[in-house]
């Protein structure tokens, strides 16, 4: 009988046909990022806790985390780990987060696009003028080159940005009680308070919440 060497179970066990390490990790490396996006995005909807410090801190630590996530999802070594273009996997993660939200926090991300998207405008003048002011010379030519590729690329992200909340906008659009539409685009496309819409419609804060609520159980989120 041949003596059991108990090494052999030490041993690395062979890859299996058409494995590739690189393809593995690159997979890897794209799901972490992934579930980042959907962490990150988690906590932004819900913040933990109660308003404080902390929380104040998770939030601004969750936005970042969204940021980089965004910006590695728009990046070139999408394209060289996978194959695949970037911007389509993360327009499938919003549509995957759009479905499992309720009416509340659909609505409620028109305030959050408006910010982004003033943010990003922001962005493109700075590059407008830094692409006016780049010095004449081949050097000059090659830096305002890389700079227009980066307006055009933000540019694509705002028209993306705006195409979110354009929808948004239409499902309020297609609540058909004019005095439920109007409170639910003062309050989810201006950001207004209860209180504001009260004095706007000219109708008591009661009846705000009232017209909130109806109107919010007519809104379907796509998905």
């Amino acid at each position: 009988m041949q003596a059991f060497d108990p090494q052999e179970l030490l041993a690395p066990l062979p890859p299996p046909p058409g494995w590739n390490p690189w393809e593995e990790l690159a997979n890897a490396v794209v799901r972490q990022a992934a579930e980042d996006w959907r962490e990150a995005v988690h906590t932004l909807l819900h913040p933990p806790g109660r308003p404080g410090a902390v929380r104040n801190r998770q939030i601004r630590e969750a936005a970042d985390m969204l940021r980089d996530c965004e910006r590695f999802f728009r990046s070139r070594w999408i394209r060289i780990l996978t194959g695949e273009d970037g911007t389509k996997i993360l327009e499938q993660l919003r549509r995957e987060m759009i479905a499992h939200m309720d009416a509340r926090e659909y609505l409620g991300l028109a305030v959050r696009l408006d910010v982004e998207i003033d943010g990003k405008l922001a962005e493109l003048s700075r590059l407008h003028e830094l692409a006016l002011g780049a010095p004449p010379g081949p050097e000059g030519s090659r830096t305002v080159q890389k700079l227009l590729e980066l307006a055009e690329k933000v540019s694509r992200e705002i028209d993306e940005l705006v195409e979110l909340k354009d929808e948004i906008r239409s499902a309020i659009d297609a609540v058909p009680d004019p005095g439920e539409r109007e409170a639910l685009r003062c309050r989810y496309m201006l950001g207004m308070s209860h209180g504001e819409i009260a004095g706007r419609l000219h109708i008591g804060i009661a009846t705000v919440k009232r017209l909130l609520s109806r109107g919010l159980s007519r809104i379907r989120p796509p998905g």
